[in-house]
């Protein structure tokens, strides 16, 4: 008789930075070598995560995500393509020819957006160079 069973595995951001973790330091695997596979189509993929990966590579550190909650200024310039509805939500936010915004969520550094920055019309998706702190600023 086959015992065929399943059983679902709850994990959140700090269990897979574990997992990859252990992997990655640990003795030389297969485990190792199929997670490096793996990566490098993953990496490969996508132009924002080579650069980063190459930015590491010669000693570039990455930024330190901007606390969430932290108001921010954002460059209309840097946000990239936005749709005709996120042009709106920044406009209702500029005062005095700036943009304010509060950070909900870092996204991480793998995509063209980093950010979900707040406004009070609504949130948008934006790269991080378009995002600066207020303590730059001021």
């Amino acid at each position: 008789m086959e015992d065929n069973r399943s059983v679902m595995v709850k994990y959140d951001f700090n269990t897979i930075k574990v997992l990859l973790h252990r992997i990655l330091n640990g003795p030389d695997s297969i485990e190792k070598s199929k997670l490096i596979e793996m990566l490098t189509y993953y990496t490969y993929d996508s132009e924002q995560f080579c650069r980063k990966v190459f930015d590491i590579s010669v000693g570039n550190m990455l930024p330190e995500p901007i606390r969430v909650g932290l108001e921010v200024v954002i460059d209309p310039n840097k946000t990239g393509w936005l749709s005709q509805s996120d042009k709106d939500i920044i406009a209702n936010a500029t005062k005095d020819g700036v943009i304010y915004g509060t950070v909900m969520k870092f996204i991480g550094y793998h995509g063209y957006s980093n950010y979900e920055i707040g406004f009070s019309k609504g949130t948008i998706a934006v790269p991080i160079e378009a995002v600066s702190t207020m303590n730059k600023i001021i």
